[in-house]
C-alpha cells in the first residue's frame, strides 16, 4: 500500500481499532463510505449475535498496522478475526474492493451512524433498533451481488 502519512491531510484524523487482546490493529485514512446492520444467518452466526453492524473502507484506504487477522474462508466471504482472543474484526466479499470491519473493533465506534439494515431476511422480527432507516435483503444487496457473480464466473 505505500506510505499513507503522504495521503492524510493534517486535518483528518486516523481512524482506528483492534481486537480485545490487541494483538491486530488497524487504520484507516478516510472515513468509511458506508455503515449499517447485517442481520443475515451468516452474520449472526459468525458474531454470536442478532446483528453485526460494520463500516466500510476502500482497500486503499485501510491498512493492518499490528499483526494479522486469521482469515476463515467462506464461498462467497472472508471472515476475519484475532486467533489469539477470537475477536472478529472484518467481513469481506471475495474480490470486492473494500472491506467491512466490525464496528465494536472501532476505537471510537460512536463516530459512525448506520445508514441500512442488510440481510433483513433474517432480522428477528423483536430486534427493532433504527427502524426509519432503509432495509435491503441480502439478495438485493449489490455486494453480495457482485461476488455472486464473479463466484458463478468462476464456476462456468
Amino acid at each position: 500500500m505505500g506510505d499513507m502519512s503522504e495521503l492524510v491531510p493534517e486535518e483528518t484524523p486516523t481512524i482506528t481499532g483492534g481486537c480485545l487482546c490487541g494483538a491486530v490493529r488497524y487504520e484507516a485514512i478516510r472515513a468509511p463510505f458506508r455503515a449499517g446492520y447485517c442481520h443475515c444467518r451468516q452474520c449472526q452466526r459468525s458474531l454470536g449475535n442478532l446483528f453485526g453492524p460494520g463500516v466500510m473502507f476502500r482497500h486503499e484506504d485501510f491498512r493492518f498496522v499490528e499483526g494479522k487477522p486469521k482469515w476463515w474462508q467462506g464461498p462467497l466471504a472472508n471472515r476475519g478475526f484475532c486467533q489469539n482472543c477470537g475477536s472478529p474484526i472484518a467481513f469481506q466479499y471475495r474480490g470486492a474492493g473494500h472491506i467491512t470491519i466490525w464496528v465494536g473493533s472501532l476505537d471510537r465506534p460512536d463516530d459512525f451512524r448506520p445508514e441500512a439494515h442488510w440481510g433483513v431476511e433474517s432480522r428477528h422480527s423483536w430486534v427493532d433498533i433504527h427502524p426509519d432507516l432503509p432495509t435491503y435483503s441480502t439478495e438485493e444487496y449489490s455486494s453480495y451481488l457482485e461476488a455472486k457473480s464473479r463466484l458463478d464466473q468462476q464456476g462456468s
